[in-house]
């Protein structure tokens, strides 16, 4: 029976200055790291995470690693690491208010406990009397273990909001980190907007109002004639038409831009798929278009309709476009789940595309890969801008001579 105390005694010490090693070896830690790091960011974590492990212990040293923290997180503009900051201060506030009181009661327990062998060596003879006094003395005792029973759950549920303070503070930090990267990535979409309207204006709007604006110098000369001036017109007619033709592309972008993730239903894809196949009939059969689909793991997408139509539509006239002239024409689709997404997959055996120019080429405005057929190097880049519109993305694999596959994820 002794050897098992003895036994339990001697792990009881060791698990408690264990755990004060373990606890004053982090201590140390933070405070190397805070000497050495060069963030000032870095150093506001640290502080708090220092204020944290001092709080209880030693509440003075977590209001002073709390309040340098607030300092330099306030010159930093770091709202959230010195609210962090305030709530431990006002912890440590707390704690040392707390060690005031507990001073206080050892005091006056001393004070009692003086008072109770003065009562009880001066009452000595008078034993009914001093039972009396010592019972009264004792029912204060007790009371004062009650009171002292009452600070320690309430520190216990003190100790237990602050876990879960800073457990939320870690959780809005979180939500308010995922924000800002979501904005960013926003801030850059609208950039790559930007440049690439830039470009359409320096380019694709300016050449064709250049031609207006010459053939109307013409027309101011009086000695042209009327073949003359009818030979004009068409060239006319043709710049205003590529110059109608560039404004709507601008706003059909736009007009996605605008109205992503509006209208969204469940669309059953097979049904889908037949009414692009009725579109182009004419191409299917004139090219004996083979096409081949399985749909049986995701045959539904919840999406918005016009945008998957466009992008069905474009992935297959693009395919039969560009298909090889040594084989038949030869198209399959597929679907299946991955992860958050619904991945549909378009797959050829045309020309191919040289992937060494970049993805950026391929899905560029008014760029184009293969320049013997009739296109403006409109459809990819409007097929990429409706699937980042529905929160997705696109993928191209292609070889040239072999074909080409484009990989379409839909948001769920």
């Amino acid at each position: 029976m002794k050897f098992f105390y003895l036994s339990f005694c001697s792990i009881a010490l060791f698990l408690i200055v264990g755990k004060s090693y373990a606890q004053k070896t982090k201590i140390d830690s933070l405070k190397k790291a805070i000497t050495t790091s060069k963030s000032d960011s870095n150093k506001v974590n640290m502080l708090n995470q220092l204020a944290y492990e001092f709080v209880i212990d030693q509440p003075d040293q977590a209001k002073l690693n709390a309040e340098k923290a607030l300092e330099l997180a306030n010159q930093l503009h770091f709202s959230a690491a010195a609210h962090t900051s305030k709530q431990y201060i006002i912890l440590a506030n707390r704690y040392l208010d707390k060690q005031a009181n507990f001073r206080t009661l050892a005091i006056l327990m001393m004070f009692l406990m003086g008072g109770l062998a003065y009562l009880f060596f001066k009452n000595q003879r008078n034993q009914m009397r001093g039972e009396i006094d010592a019972a009264g003395l004792m029912a204060d005792l007790d009371a004062l273990r009650m009171e002292l029973h009452e600070k320690e759950e309430e520190l216990k549920q003190q100790r237990e909001e602050f876990d879960a303070l800073h457990s939320d503070l870690d959780s809005k930090i979180k939500d308010r980190t995922i924000e800002l990267q979501s904005a960013a990535e926003n801030l850059i979409q609208r950039n790559k907007d930007l440049e690439e309207f830039s470009y359409i204006v320096s380019h694709n709007l300016r050449a064709p109002v250049a031609n207006m604006l010459g053939l109307a110098s013409l027309f101011k000369r009086t000695e042209l004639s009327e073949e003359q001036h009818k030979e004009l017109v068409p060239h006319l007619e043709d710049s205003a038409k590529r110059l109608d033709t560039t404004i709507r592309d601008l706003n059909e972008v736009l007009s996605i831009r605008n109205s992503a993730m509006k209208n969204r239903e469940h669309i059953n894809l097979a049904d889908t798929l037949g009414f692009i196949e009725k579109s182009l009939k004419n191409e299917i059969y004139e090219n004996k278009v083979e096409i081949e689909t399985d749909f049986s793991k995701t045959p539904i997408l919840y999406t918005v309709r016009g945008y998957l139509e466009s992008i069905l539509y474009n992935l297959l006239s693009n395919a039969i476009k560009y298909r090889s002239p040594e084989r038949f024409p030869h198209i399959s689709l597929s679907t299946h789940t991955e992860n958050d997404y619904d991945c549909l997959i378009v797959s050829d055996n045309g020309l191919g595309i040289d992937l060494k120019t970049g993805t950026y080429k391929i899905f560029g405005l008014y760029q184009r890969m293969h320049t013997h057929t009739e296109g403006k190097g409109f459809g990819l880049y409007l097929v990429q801008t409706q699937v980042e519109s529905l929160n997705g993305k696109i993928e191209v694999e292609s070889e040239i001579g072999q074909g080409t596959t484009f990989k379409v994820y839909l948001k769920k």
